[in-house]
């Protein structure tokens, strides 16, 4: 009856609505009634009608028909009186057989729509219009318990994944194709790896726009179970995943061959970190839409083992481009950075940051998994930038010495703020360092070489290398900085030395310190210091402070004038502490730099300049007590007894008992034994024991064991009580050779201390002997001597000085005469013993 009714129309195409006329429908519902045939059976065959004609070319089923009847079917299915009715096996084996045909015949029109790649709108909304008279036949209740449903969808879905996966590989395959093409076309002179490698990053950022799902997009495919972006990331990686391994492979081998010239290593690195941002990108996009269980299926898991070799070259790349906009950056170097209203830094130091920057920055993008290749990568960076601050800070100051700046001849130096923004510059950069380690991630490297292998000092070691690169740059470039500073510093000198000399002159020329002498130094110092106290950022004017103070206390100490009066000395050591008052509220901290070993020196020096000579020569005899070389061969030994007794409340009798030289030295200018040797004893110092001296009668020597026997007693009488408590006074014993006829030949002396000596209760002969060897004096060793220079430099003004200076003079000239003729006797001694014995051993034969 609806075939009939669609034939009755005037067109030459049969057009089937579903809809019947009044007689039409009047009979049906009569043979309906009359055959007990059920409104939902009549549905079900409307609706197969519908399925199988919209399948035939004679007659053309109107789109909204077929849905009306879906519609009819399931408003039939759900009434009440229905519930218990179900498909008979002829009813569903022609639903099947209906339905199928028209899938088949609607999926044939589904392939003349729009490409399904790349996604567009409008290309879903054609194919879900087309495909919405499918979807409400799969979604009809009549599926529930049959496998028909699954086979309908089933079917759908594969035909959408057809039209889906012929999309991309028609697209792909297009713009590789043009890749080839645009490279032959442009004839470019360079190897053709280069732009075609760039053209496929720039294809691969494309796909990567592409292939980042929208969720709108997404939804309508989900209306028919399919996947879209899961769909075509597989097929996407399928389609360029060999290409990109093939030009990968390629630049390999185009950078090994040249490898020897920078510039082409430089742009291929270029290129080839481009694509290997792009890969990861893509990567990254490609992994969100793929369950994880089905990762392993692209081909592009293991991209980053493909760029193991190209991995060397970026990081020389990276140190090649970051010297050469360093280079540029100085070049144009001529604007400033205001840090705050006075401090600034120029742009290089932005620039040169900027850049490692953006090193560490493409270090991270590029996100090396592998722990060793980490490291190698951390070390190669981190050697990068360290390498980049030292030459910056070498540069940066050798432009300040290029410009002369070190060159002026002006009588009155001044800091000007060129050298302060240099300094800030190169502080600038050293800063950066302190932030290499986090940016790095040195700590994430040595967990990770810890876990790769089970072992804590791996990573432990790896991490003390990394942090050791850092600290040894810093250190560095502190010293760098130190050195520039220095050479500052060192443009300063004559007008320090100008203003120090001001003041040196007058504390030699007054009886009393001048206070405000030392006032034009203070001021001179204000002016510049406080120039860089402003233009300077924070962590530098600390080492300036330090710089400057170490240089005054070195040029205070060259200017320091010898053999003054103890009143000049005193006058410098205040002016020197009033420096460091002055110093010290600048802000220099009171342990080293401003307490320095230098300052101390200084310091020291110019108290021991200040002693009187009394205390001088009490140090000296302590000194020369506890330090005297011994000639080895040319010693005696003096033995005796010391005790004193009291005379009177303030004054004592020192009592010595000689009693034998024994051990005497040979005799000089002669082979023969002693004869006879003389002693000679004197307190000293002569102001603190009234000059006295004795001298002993000779002795004679035993010829065999060369021994002199004293045995006589000799008392100090009025000696000063404090004497035997005050370290310094000294018992002097000179031991001289005696000659009847001409000069006597000095054997050596000996030094008591007299501060200890015990008190003579009974006798003398009570006390221990003391046994002492003789020693020589040697010239250089008293010269050397700081006590001994003090005084020598007095001789001039201090009559005791003088004094005591000609006589130490006088007997290490003895003492030297003595040395210089002892090597000639002892050859002859040896020759004369010599003949001796073979004279002997002749006689025996």
């Amino acid at each position: 009856m609806i075939l009939w009714n669609a034939r009755m129309n005037d067109e030459e195409l049969p057009v089937i609505d579903g809809s019947l006329t009044r007689e039409s429908h009047l009979i049906l519902q009569q043979f309906t009634s009359h055959n007990q045939i059920s409104s939902f059976t009549l549905a079900i065959i409307k609706f197969i009608l519908l399925l199988e004609n919209s399948c035939k070319e004679d007659v053309r089923v109107v789109p909204t028909s077929v849905r009306s009847s879906i519609e009819g079917i399931e408003s039939a299915l759900y009434q009440d009186e229905l519930q218990s009715l179900t498909l008979t096996d002829s009813e569903i084996s022609l639903l099947e057989s209906a339905a199928f045909q028209f899938i088949n015949h609607t999926m044939a029109g589904v392939v003349s729509l729009r490409s399904l790649f790349p996604p567009l709108d409008k290309s879903a909304e054609d194919l879900l219009h087309a495909l919405l008279p499918i979807t409400k036949l799969v979604q009809l209740n009549l599926w529930e318990d049959s496998a028909m449903k699954s086979e309908i969808q089933n079917l759908l879905k594969s035909e959408i994944f057809k039209k889906i996966k012929r999309a991309v590989d028609v697209w792909t395959e297009d713009r590789l194709a043009m890749l080839d093409e645009h490279v032959a076309y442009s004839q470019c002179q360079t190897d053709p790896v280069l732009p075609q490698t760039s053209s496929l990053a720039d294809l691969l950022q494309e796909v990567c726009v592409i292939c980042t799902p929208k969720p709108a997009y997404q939804e309508m495919f989900h209306k028919v179970n399919v996947n879209y972006y899961k769909t075509i990331c597989l097929r996407v990686d399928h389609m360029l995943a060999h290409k990109v391994k093939e030009l990968v492979h390629e630049m390999n081998y185009y950078q090994k061959r040249y490898q020897s010239y920078q510039v082409n290593i430089r742009d291929s690195s270029r290129i080839s970190l481009k694509l290997f941002l792009a890969i990861k990108n893509i990567y990254s996009v490609l992994k969100k839409s793929i369950p994880d269980r089905e990762v392993f299926k692209l081909r592009m898991v293991h991209f980053d083992q493909w760029f193991e070799e190209s991995l060397i070259f970026w990081l020389e790349t990276f140190k090649s481009e970051c010297n050469m906009r360093m280079e540029k950056a100085l070049e144009i170097d001529k604007d400033f950075v205001p840090v705050t209203s006075q401090v600034k830094h120029s742009n290089s130091s932005v620039d040169v940051l900027s850049s490692f920057a953006k090193i560490t920055t493409e270090w991270r993008d590029i996100g090396v998994q592998d722990a060793d290749h980490l490291l190698i990568g951390a070390i190669k960076i981190s050697n990068v930038i360290c390498d980049g601050t030292r030459l910056y800070a070498d540069k940066i100051a050798s432009i300040l010495e290029c410009n002369g700046y070190y060159d002026g001849n002006s009588t009155e130096f001044d800091i000007n703020q060129q050298v302060c923004i240099t300094v800030n510059n190169i502080e600038y950069i050293r800063r950066y360092l302190s932030q290499l380690a986090e940016m790095l991630n040195y700590e994430d490297i040595s967990r990770s070489l810890t876990l790769k292998y089970d072992d804590d000092a791996v990573g432990r070691q790896s991490f003390q290398m990394l942090n050791r690169l850092i600290s040894t740059a810093s250190e560095d470039i502190v010293l760098k900085e130190r050195n520039l500073l220095q050479k500052i510093v060192d443009q300063m000198e004559p007008n320090l030395n100008k203003h120090i000399k001001i003041f040196s002159s007058a504390a030699s020329l007054a009886t009393t310190c001048d206070q405000e002498a030392i006032l034009p130094l203070i001021e001179y110092l204000d002016k510049n210091l406080k120039t860089f106290h402003l233009q300077l950022c924070s962590g530098s004017y600390p080492k300036v402070l330090s710089t400057v103070w170490q240089t005054l206390v070195y040029r205070l100490d060259m200017s320091i004038l010898y053999g003054c009066k103890p009143e000049y000395y005193s006058c410098i050591a205040n002016h020197i502490k009033t420096l460091q008052t002055y110093f010290a509220q600048l802000g220099l901290e009171s342990d080293p730099p401003l307490n320095s070993i230098n300052y101390e020196k200084v310091l020291e020096k110019l108290a021991r300049h200040a002693l009187p000579t009394s205390e001088l020569l009490l140090q000296y005899f302590t000194s020369i007590t506890e330090n005297m070389s011994i000639p080895l061969g040319h010693c005696g030994q003096v033995a005796l007894r010391v005790g004193y007794l009291t005379s009177s409340p303030s004054t004592i009798s020192l009592a010595v008992q000689l009693l034998t030289v024994c051990d005497l030295p040979l005799p000089v200018k002669s082979t023969s034994q002693l004869n006879m040797v003389r002693l000679q004893l004197r307190l000293l110092p002569m102001s603190f024991c009234q000059s006295q001296m004795f001298q002993t009668a000779p002795a004679d020597v035993d010829e065999n064991t060369n021994t002199a026997e004293f045995d006589l007693t000799h008392h100090f009488t009025d000696v000063p009580k404090d004497v035997i408590s005050t370290k310094g006074v000294v018992l002097h014993i000179m031991v001289w050779q005696f000659h009847k006829l001409g000069w006597d030949t000095f054997l050596g002396e000996v030094f008591i201390n007299v501060c200890g000596t015990k008190e003579i209760h009974r006798s003398i002969d009570q006390l221990p002997v003391i046994m002492l060897a003789t020693k020589m004096p040697i010239e250089t060793e008293q010269k050397q001597s700081t006590v001994f220079e003090i005084l020598f430099q007095r001789r001039q003004w201090d009559k005791e000085a003088k004094q005591h200076c000609d006589i130490r003079l006088k007997i290490m000239k003895y003492a030297k005469n003595y040395t210089q003729l002892t090597g000639p006797d002892k050859k002859r001694d040896f020759l004369a013993s010599v003949a001796q014995y073979v004279e002997t051993c002749f006689s025996y034969l």
